[in-house]
C-alpha cells in the first residue's frame, strides 16, 4: 500500500515521488553547508562558544570566575530572585474545556508526594545556575514502589561530563566511547539557555566576563602596586658628595619611616613629601570600570552594587525592573524544566494518552490589599458579615467576632433592634414594586446632582442627568458615573463628585424600594 496526501485540487502525491520524496530527511545539514563538518573528526560536536574558542579554553575555566567578588555577587543576587520564591504548585494537566481525568489527578498527586521528599530548592539553584555556566544535566533517580516507579532523587552532574554529538544529542563523554554514549531515555532532565541548533549548549553569561574579570585582576594587581610604592609619604634629604654620607643618609631614611626613628648627619637637610592621589584615582576608576560592566552583563544594571550611594532614587528603581525582567525569564526556564520533569514522570507511570501535570508560581494573597478595599466599601455602606471575614482572610469563626458598636453594625437610632435592617447600598432598585416612587427618586437625585456641577462644567450637567436617568440599578450607575467623571475633571474634583454621587444614589435606591422618596 502506497502512502501519500492528497493536494488542494484532489490530487493523490504518493511520498515517494516529486517534491513528497524528502519530506522525511533533513535537507539543511552543516556538512552540506561548510562542506566540512568539524563533529565528523569524533562524532562531537566543540563548543562554538567563540569567547571561549578564542581563548582555547574550556567551560571548565568559567568555576574559577566565581572568585571574583562582583562575579559572586551578581550570580547570588539574580538566582536569589527566583530561588527564594516559594510558592509554587503542580495542577492536575487536561484539555483545553475539560476536567481533569483521575489518572491526571492521580499522577500529579503521586509526583507532588515524589518530589515533597527532596531537597527542591538545592535543585533549582542548580537550575538557575544555567544561566551562568552552561547546560545542566540533572540524573533522575528511580525506584519500584507499588507498581510504579517512585522519583527519589534529582542529581544534577558536573558539565564536563556531557556534550552534544554531531546530530545535536546529548551524550556522556565516557572512557569507553569516543563519540560519546546516548542518554537513556527518562533518566536526565536537561536545562539549557537560549540553546539554538548551532548552538545546542545555549549560551553562558560568564563566558562575557572572562575579560572583563581578567583586566580587572591586572588593574587590581598595579594598583597594589601602587599603594606600596606612593602609599607612604615620600623621606627627602640632601646630602653633600661624599657617597658614604650619601648612602648612610638612604639607609637611615628606610629605618626612619619603619620606625619613625633616624640619626643622620648635621648637614642633611629631611623632607616629608606626601604622594598625590591622583595616580591612585586612575587605577580606582579602571577597576570601577570594570566592575560595572561584570553586575550589567550578569544582573542588567548596576546601581544596587559598590556605587556608594551614587545614583537618581529614579535611576536605582528602573535598574532594579531591569534586574526583575531578568528574574521573570529566569522564572520562565525553571518552569519549562519543571513541566519536562512532569512529563518525564506521567510517560514513566501512566503512558502517553494521560495529560502531564503542570507547574506553575502562585503569588500569595495580598490581605493589607484585600483589607483596603473592604474599608472603601464600607464606607461607601456596605455591611459585612461574618462568613466574608472567614473565606476571603482564612479565619475561623471561633477566631473573632463581630464589633457591634461599630456604625455599619449598630442598628439606627431610634429603631426597633428587632426590625430587619434595610438593605445595604447597591439594593436591587426593581424589589418593590414602587416603579413611580423609583423613577421619582432618581429625578430627584438628577436635579441634586445638577445643582452641585454646574460650576465644574455646564455641558457635563446633562451627560450626568442621561446617565443617572439610563441606569438600570446602582450598581450600573456606580459604572457610568465614572466612567464619565473620569473624562473631564481633576483628580480632586472627581472624587468629591462621585462620592456625593454615590451617597445620593445610595439613599435614592433605600428610597425606591421603601417608599421614601419625599424625604
Amino acid at each position: 500500500m502506497s502512502t501519500g496526501i492528497f493536494d488542494s485540487k484532489g490530487n493523490w502525491i504518493e511520498f515517494s515521488s516529486g517534491a513528497m520524496a524528502n519530506l522525511g530527511t533533513e535537507f539543511a545539514t552543516s556538512s552540506r553547508a561548510m562542506g566540512f563538518d568539524p563533529a565528523s573528526i569524533f562524532g562531537m560536536l566543540p563548543d562554538p562558544d567563540p569567547v571561549l574558542r578564542k581563548r582555547g579554553e574550556d567551560a571548565a575555566i568559567l568555576a574559577e570566575l566565581e572568585g571574583d567578588d562582583e562575579v559572586s555577587t551578581g550570580i547570588e543576587k539574580r538566582t536569589l530572585r527566583t530561588q527564594n520564591k516559594t510558592n509554587f504548585t503542580f495542577n492536575p494537566g487536561h484539555a483545553e474545556g475539560e476536567e481533569p481525568t483521575a489518572q491526571a489527578v492521580e499522577v500529579c498527586k503521586q509526583l507532588e508526594r515524589d518530589l515533597s521528599a527532596l531537597k527542591l530548592r538545592d535543585e533549582f539553584g542548580e537550575i538557575l545556575e544555567t544561566v551562568f555556566y552552561g547546560p545542566t544535566f540533572s540524573e533522575l533517580m528511580w525506584e519500584p514502589h507499588n507498581g510504579r516507579f517512585k522519583l527519589v532523587g534529582i542529581v544534577s552532574k558536573p558539565r564536563d561530563w556531557f556534550g552534544f554529538n554531531d546530530e545535536r544529542q546529548p551524550v556522556f563523554r565516557s572512557m569507553e566511547s569516543v563519540e560519546g554514549d546516548p542518554l537513556p531515555p527518562y533518566k536526565f532532565l536537561i536545562t539549557r539557555h537560549r540553546a539554538s541548533y548551532g548552538n545546542p549548549y545555549g549560551k553562558r553569561l560568564l563566558t562575557k566576563c572572562l575579560w572583563p574579570v581578567a583586566f580587572k585582576r591586572g588593574g587590581i594587581e598595579f594598583w597594589t602596586k601602587f599603594c606600596e610604592k606612593f602609599g607612604s609619604a615620600f623621606m627627602i634629604a640632601k646630602a653633600g658628595k661624599d657617597a658614604i654620607e650619601r648612602n648612610v643618609i638612604a639607609a637611615q631614611l628606610v629605618s626612619m619611616i619603619q620606625d619613625a626613628v633616624a640619626v643622620l648627619p648635621p648637614s642633611s637637610d629631611v623632607d616629608l613629601v606626601q604622594a598625590s592621589s591622583k595616580a591612585g584615582d586612575l587605577h580606582k576608576s579602571y577597576v570601577n570600570h570594570w566592575n560595572v560592566t561584570i553586575s550589567k552583563i550578569l544582573t542588567g544594571q548596576h546601581l544596587s552594587t559598590g556605587q556608594e550611594g551614587q545614583g537618581s532614587r529614579a535611576a536605582s528603581e528602573t535598574h532594579s525592573a531591569q534586574l526583575d525582567a531578568l528574574a521573570e525569564s529566569d522564572q520562565a526556564m525553571l518552569v519549562d524544566s519543571m513541566n519536562r520533569l512532569a512529563q518525564i514522570y506521567t510517560r514513566v507511570n501512566a503512558g502517553a494518552d494521560v495529560f502531564p501535570p503542570k507547574f506553575e508560581y502562585t503569588e500569595p494573597e495580598d490581605y493589607k490589599e484585600k483589607a483596603a478595599l473592604d474599608k472603601e466599601l464600607r464606607d461607601c455602606g456596605v455591611i459585612f458579615k461574618k462568613v466574608h471575614f472567614v473565606r476571603h482572610y482564612g479565619l475561623s469563626e471561633d477566631e473573632f467576632s463581630m464589633d457591634s458598636s461599630s456604625p455599619e453594625n449598630a442598628p439606627a437610632q431610634g429603631a426597633d433592634p428587632a426590625a430587619p435592617a434595610a438593605p445595604a447600598a447597591g439594593s436591587d432598585f426593581s424589589a418593590g414594586d414602587d416603579v413611580d416612587e423609583y423613577q421619582q427618586a432618581i429625578d430627584q437625585l438628577a436635579e441634586k446632582l445638577s445643582g452641585e456641577t454646574t460650576q465644574l462644567n455646564e455641558g457635563f450637567v446633562s451627560e450626568i442627568e442621561k446617565v443617572v436617568s439610563q441606569a438600570e440599578n446602582f450598581e450600573d450607575m456606580q459604572i457610568m458615573l465614572s466612567e464619565l467623571l473620569g473624562q473631564s475633571h481633576d483628580q480632586n474634583e472627581i472624587e468629591e463628585l462621585i462620592a456625593n454621587a454615590m451617597t445620593n444614589a445610595a439613599l435614592a435606591g433605600r428610597a425606591a424600594v421603601h417608599g421614601e422618596s419625599n424625604d
